[in-house]
Formats: C-alpha cells, sequence, structure tokens
C-alpha cells in the first residue's frame, strides 16, 4: 500500500502540473484573433467603455489603451490610428500600432474561449451600440485535430457541453445540467473499468488481515531472505484470490485525462463563460467569486467539498459494520483515511484556483461516484468475491 500511495501521489502532482502548464489549450484561429481584436479596436473608437473581461476585472479597452499610448508613445489613440495628411506612411505605422496594442489586450485580458461548434458572435466584445460581438468561426474535430492531443481530449467534451446546453436554451441553468449530463456520460462510459478496479481494492480490504499477519511475521527480520519470502508469500496470496495490485490503478490513474479534457472544454468552451447565474459567469474562477462574498460561489464550494469528502468516505462507512466484526482489517484504514485527507485538500487547493465549472464537474462525479459504492455494495460486497477463502 505505500507504494501504491507514492505512485497515486505522484500522479496527483503531475496532474497539477499539467493543469497549470501543458493545459494551455487554444482553440482561437487567426482569423478569430483577427476579429477579436478588430472589434477592441471599433469598440474603443465609439468610446465603448463596457467591455469587460468574463472575471470581471477592470475595463480592458479604455482604461488599458490610454495607459499603453500615453505611457509608451506619449500620443492619443486617436493620433495612433493615423490622420489624413501627406505623410501617408505614419498613417500606416499608426494603425499598426493601434492594432498591436489591441492585440495585447486580447494576449493579457480576453479569455481565450473560441471553441464553438456553430456561427458564434462573441458576447464579451459586444458593444453598446446594438451591434454584434466579434464573429469566432465554428470549430471541428479536424481543427482539434490539427492543434494537438489536448485539444482532442477537450474537443468532445466541449461537444458535448454546448450540445446539451443549447438543448435547453444556453442558460446558465441548462450548462449546469449539462456538465453534470456530460460528466455522468463520461463516467458511465468507463464504469467498466472502474468497476473492476473497486472490486480489486474491495479483495484488497478483505485479505487485509493476512497482510497484517505476514507484515508482523517478519516485523524484525531485515535479511535478504526474509524480504524474499515476505514478497512470495504476499503474491501468493494475491494469486489466491485472484488479486493484481496493479489493477487498484487504473481507476485512478484515468481520472487524470478526463480531467484534462474537461478542464480544457471549460476553459475554451464560449458557452460555459457566456452562460451565467447569479450574474455570475460559470467560467469565472471560484476563488475570486468566493472573495467577493458570493453566496453562490461559497454554496457551490463547500458543496463541492462536502461531495469529495462523502465520496471518498462512503466505501469505509458501508464496511464500517464488517471491519468491526473483523479488527484485523483495521490495519490499513489509518492509511487510507491520511490518503482521503490528503487528496480532499489537494482539490480543494485546485477548485479554488479553477472555474467554477470545474467544481460542478467535481460535484458531479462525487455523486455518480457515491451511487456507485452503493450499488456495488449491494451487488458486488467483498463478502461475495472472497467467498472462495
Amino acid at each position: 500500500m505505500n507504494k501504491l500511495f507514492k505512485t497515486i501521489s505522484i500522479l496527483f502532482f503531475a496532474l497539477i502540473l499539467l493543469t497549470f502548464t501543458a493545459c494551455g489549450t487554444n482553440f482561437c484561429s487567426h482569423q478569430d484573433i483577427d476579429h477579436i481584436v478588430t472589434q477592441v479596436i471599433y469598440n474603443y473608437d465609439h468610446d465603448d467603455g463596457s467591455v469587460v473581461d468574463v472575471y470581471h476585472k477592470k475595463p480592458t479597452t479604455e482604461e488599458i489603451l490610454k495607459s499603453k499610448v500615453t505611457s509608451d508613445e506619449g500620443a492619443t489613440w486617436e493620433a495612433l490610428a493615423g490622420t489624413p495628411s501627406a505623410n501617408k506612411d505614419w498613417a500606416a505605422e499608426g494603425k499598426t500600432l493601434q492594432y498591436d496594442y489591441a492585440y495585447k489586450i486580447y494576449k493579457d485580458n480576453h479569455p481565450k474561449t473560441c471553441l464553438v461548434t456553430k456561427d458564434h458572435y462573441d458576447k464579451i466584445t459586444k458593444p453598446t451600440d446594438g451591434g454584434e460581438g466579434a464573429y469566432i468561426e465554428p470549430k471541428s474535430f479536424g481543427y482539434a485535430f490539427s492543434c494537438g492531443l489536448l485539444e482532442i481530449l477537450a474537443y468532445p467534451v466541449s461537444w458535448g457541453f454546448t450540445t446539451v446546453g443549447s438543448w435547453f436554451g444556453g442558460s446558465g441553468i441548462a450548462l449546469i445540467g449539462a456538465v453534470f449530463l456530460v460528466t455522468f456520460i463520461i463516467r458511465t462510459g468507463l464504469l467498466g473499468i472502474t468497476w473492476r478496479s473497486t472490486k480489486q481494492t474491495q479483495r484488497l480490504q478483505m485479505i487485509q488481515p493476512q497482510l497484517n499477519a505476514i507484515a508482523a511475521k517478519y516485523a524484525n527480520r531485515n535479511d535478504e531472505s526474509a524480504k524474499a519470502a515476505r514478497a512470495r508469500e504476499t503474491m501468493d496470496l494475491y494469486k489466491k484470490h485472484k488479486i493484481n495490485p496493479i489493477s487498484s490503478l487504473i481507476a485512478p490513474f484515468l481520472t487524470f485525462p478526463v480531467f484534462i479534457a474537461v478542464y480544457g472544454a471549460v476553459k475554451d468552451t464560449a458557452m460555459i463563460h457566456e452562460a451565467t447565474i447569479f450574474n455570475i459567469s460559470l467560467g469565472a474562477h471560484l476563488g475570486d467569486i468566493i472573495l467577493k462574498i458570493n453566496f453562490f460561489g461559497i454554496a457551490v464550494f463547500l458543496l463541492m467539498i462536502v461531495s469529495q469528502f462523502v465520496s471518498m468516505k462512503i466505501s469505509q462507512w458501508l464496511n464500517k459494520a464488517r471491519r468491526d466484526k473483523r479488527p484485523g482489517m483495521q490495519g490499513g484504514l489509518n492509511q487510507q483515511n491520511f490518503m482521503t485527507y490528503f487528496f480532499l485538500i489537494m482539490i480543494v487547493i485546485i477548485g479554488w484556483m479553477l472555474p467554477i465549472a470545474m467544481s460542478l464537474y467535481w460535484i458531479a462525479s462525487s455523486w455518480f461516484s457515491i451511487l456507485q459504492a452503493i450499488f456495488m455494495q449491494k451487488f458486488a460486497r467483498p463478502s461475495k468475491l472472497s467467498a472462495a477463502r
């Protein structure tokens, strides 16, 4: 179990690293970027200060552009655009500088939410004069395939979010339902693998008394022959009860690419960021919302913690009566509790830094795990699995 814990811990930290480094999927094409930058320039030219980023920070057009223009060039925005004069080159150069500044706004402040499956007009850059925002061209799976592995993983999940959300009008409630439904579909698709992994874990719990006895037998012996004998007896016990310790790693390992796929979809899907509930975007970072004392964000955060805790402890609670009758099974419980709290703390920290939609995914996944544990307790109890002992 020590090796198992170390392996899962390494994989979990690898997940964190991937989440904040390699997960930089970006579905914005060159045409999308050009349309967004052009719209930013249009909004500024028309004194439109309404364009704010999805995370509700300060306005991105007027304040940023003015500071950049005056501090870097000592000129006005209109001067950068160029004025009719004999100096045609300066007008062209001014247009280029103006575009460069608008592009910097896109790069530094505009969320890269260009993953759409049909013609779309970006609501984040929508002007107040009644016009449409920047046009975002629809993306296909072929486009995702040409981008890279992370985009390939994210696209099907995003397609599910967008399709299901569109069925119910694309509102915030609709997208919450879409996150839950897509999560349940993904978990159901993986059920065959996770079911077997869970059964292996249950078998390991059932032979814990024998494993403890073997460990006690060789506790005071550190010679090579004793180590070899302990390993041999342990493997014989695994073989007798048809246990493959590696199989219990399959389910945790599968959660990593699924998490990356969902995170990529949440980060890039336009509908996720444009859908709101209680005036909060589902693409907003949960920590930022909580710091504003928003009760919806606080409720999601608390529900995520409770759901994760219950999903991690449900098997122990269901097996409590059996452990009480068989004290030998208590041996591995302390380590299980340590792993439970370790992963719960890590999930809380990561959930704080990620979008609200990711917390909703974790809640949905936890609920599925709870239902699966209850179902397996009824139809695939360890007592049945070990009946041949």
